[in-house]
């Protein structure tokens, strides 16, 4: 049934991204547009109310924006998003998880962690798995000064998101326009 997102009725969201977990509640990531802030809130399916709204970042290069949410099957909240542009040499892949389901976070990430090479678009869809091996896949411009020439980026975790490895997945040959994986 269509309601009013209590959390943000009072400002314009924008960037958001929803997943629902095993128990059925809901998980929603969004930018709240006046401050840059990403948010994060959840709809508590068995008291059918909104009961957390929490600050999960603020900007550090430029802008939030790109943002995911997935919950695996431990109920660990995994929120990745784009800070900065997608142009910009500044954009960078940031990470944070939850590992109770929403109520408390471990600190911020940066995944990507290439300085001066744009980071954009990751996805990563972990409802499926207890597995503690997950990735996040991206394209980065590894020639941030010239043509455009994406690669397909990996940063994976044997620990269910604490620590996080990245490396190449796919090069372009010359000038290239890999895009947008998923994972």
């Amino acid at each position: 049934t269509p309601s009013i997102f209590s959390p943000a009725q009072n400002f314009k969201p924008g960037y958001y991204n929803v997943a629902i977990d095993t128990l059925s509640n809901i998980h929603v990531v969004w930018v709240k547009s006046l401050t840059g802030e990403l948010r994060y809130s959840k709809f508590e399916f068995s008291s059918q109310q909104w009961i957390i709204d929490t600050l999960i970042s603020q900007t550090v290069n430029y802008e939030v924006r790109g943002t995911s949410v997935s919950v695996d099957r431990n109920l660990r909240v995994h929120v990745a998003w784009i800070d900065g542009q997608d142009t910009s040499v500044n954009a960078e892949i940031m990470y944070r998880r939850s590992p109770d389901n929403g109520i408390s976070w471990d600190n911020q990430q940066n995944i990507s962690n290439s300085p001066g090479f744009p980071s954009c678009w990751q996805q990563g869809d972990f409802s499926g798995t207890f597995s503690d091996t997950l990735a996040y896949a991206w394209r980065e411009n590894v020639n941030p000064s010239g043509n455009d020439n994406w690669d397909i980026m990996l940063a994976y975790t044997t620990d269910g998101g604490l620590n996080w490895q990245t490396r190449i997945c796919s090069a372009a040959s010359g000038p290239g326009q890999q895009r947008d994986p998923v994972s």
